[in-house]
């Protein structure tokens, strides 16, 4: 009887573990050291969009070309004036790199009128006073007359600039002597693109 209930216990014993492995799978655990996996233990196409989290990728995890410039379309692609008369708004820009710069500015409620003469103002984005192409919108009037418009976006893109400080600058240029010109609204704003 001893010999009986000793071979259905070990018989039970062995049935437990052949369960277990079989459920097991033959998983092992392994533990990796943190940071000990990087280029040369991945292999080609193994890192994906998806297994990217988003935001993680900075500019320079880039190659260059590989991230497309800024592009858009405006209402107008007419050049500012070479220079200025009136500083309309002005902000200050830090560049830690050289690149270019993406300029934008908005003028709300523009208005022109003209008195003994004809007359025209134009409104502007320039950096370091140089203006920045197809940023540029005009109003003209003829004697004794009037013109305005509600609202204008202008933007574009720099020249290459050198590291340190620029100045961004909405500038407003006027001609013929208008009785007055002006904008009810108006904002400048710039940011660096690779730097």
């Amino acid at each position: 009887m001893g010999f009986l209930r000793s071979r259905v216990t070990y018989a039970n014993a062995m049935s437990s573990i052949a369960l277990f492995i079989a459920l097991s799978g033959g998983a092992y655990a392994l533990t990796v050291p943190r940071n000990s996996v990087g280029q040369n233990e991945l292999r080609r196409g193994a890192v994906t969009t998806a297994k990217v989290r988003d935001h993680s990728l900075k500019k320079r995890d880039f190659r260059r070309g590989q991230l497309p410039l800024l592009g858009g379309a405006r209402a107008t692609d007419m050049n500012p004036p070479p220079s200025f008369g009136t500083v309309v708004k002005s902000v200050s820009l830090k560049v830690r790199a050289r690149g270019r710069a993406f300029v934008l500015g908005t003028v709300r409620d523009v208005f022109l009128t003209c008195g003994d003469l004809p007359c025209s103002a134009q409104w502007g984005v320039y950096v370091d006073n140089e203006p920045i192409a197809s940023t540029g919108v005009s109003l003209m009037a003829d004697t004794g007359a009037s013109d305005g418009y509600g609202f204008y976006t202008l933007y574009g893109l720099s020249k290459p600039l050198s590291r340190g400080r620029h100045t961004v600058t909405m500038g407003l240029t006027s001609a013929g002597s208008p009785q007055s010109v002006g904008q009810l609204g108006s904002q400048v704003a710039a940011l660096t693109l690779g730097g």
